[in-house]
């Protein structure tokens, strides 16, 4: 506000807009074998530009100044955390943390007890990869006789009924990290007639 010796006033206003801006992002996958690559899309919001956008890969980052996809490729088994940072003027913001984990192929191994069974006879699978410790989950199956989902347990015992007898095949599947191996036996096991 200005005035002339108390006669003439005069003001002047300015508008200001404060709007924080919103960084927000989606990888294409969040798990998988590596070399994993994830192609990073962008969603940020914001009332002004985004000048950049920083994504962190754990010690690494990539700066780039669009919203174009930004590809990464993880090298080594693990579990990682990724973020992006926007810049809009002087305003930033931090997306929420997305976890990529990244796995690596296994030799799934099993046992079986007993290898011979009666129709409706209990058997038991055990998974003893070298490196189960690795392994989240399990899955066994066995072409139209069973075909467990995949469970955090590394055995089961169960009852096998079947049509006809004769040797079966077992496949054992197992993730780490979203990177899927598998093996099957074939003729592991017999039911009798």
């Amino acid at each position: 506000v200005a005035s002339n010796a108390g006669v003439c006033f005069d003001s002047v206003m300015n508008e200001v807009t404060i709007a924080l801006p919103v960084a927000r992002f989606m990888p294409d996958k969040v798990s998988g074998c590596v070399p994993l690559q994830v192609s990073f899309s962008d969603s940020s919001k914001s009332a002004f530009r985004i000048d950049s956008y920083n994504y962190k890969f754990g010690n690494e980052s990539i700066t780039v100044l669009n919203d174009s996809p930004v590809n990464y490729t993880f090298t080594k088994p693990g579990v990682y955390s990724v973020s992006e940072i926007i810049k809009s003027g002087i305003c930033t913001d931090t997306s929420e943390i997305v976890t990529i984990a990244a796995g690596d192929k296994l030799v799934p191994d099993f046992t079986i007890t007993p290898d011979e069974v009666c129709n409706g006879g209990n058997i038991h699978l055990t998974a003893n990869t070298a490196s189960s410790s690795l392994v989240s989950l399990w899955r066994f199956r066995s072409s139209n006789l069973f075909d467990f989902s995949f469970t955090s347990r590394p055995d089961t015992t169960f009852a096998v009924y079947s049509d006809t007898s004769g040797f079966r095949n077992i496949t054992l599947q197992e993730n780490y990290n979203g990177c899927l191996s598998e093996t099957t036996k074939k003729n592991i096991f017999k039911i009798k007639g």
